[in-house]
């Protein structure tokens, strides 16, 4: 899945904690978020990954 493309949904038991969950298309992603945000490509910002980021690994 080409990643730029991807659409994305904030999790909190990822492999490491919080994490951001890829999925290849939007309704997908809208199934699984229920109420959570969606996130394309371009949302993902550096401070988004820095909140993800609690346990600075």
């Amino acid at each position: 899945m080409d990643g730029k493309t991807a659409f994305y949904v904030q999790i909190e038991d990822g492999p490491m904690g919080p994490d951001l969950a890829p999925f290849s298309s939007k309704m997908e992603a809208l199934k699984f978020a229920k109420r959570n945000k969606v996130y394309s490509f371009k949302e993902i910002t550096k401070d988004l990954i820095e909140k993800l980021d609690v346990y600075n690994h």
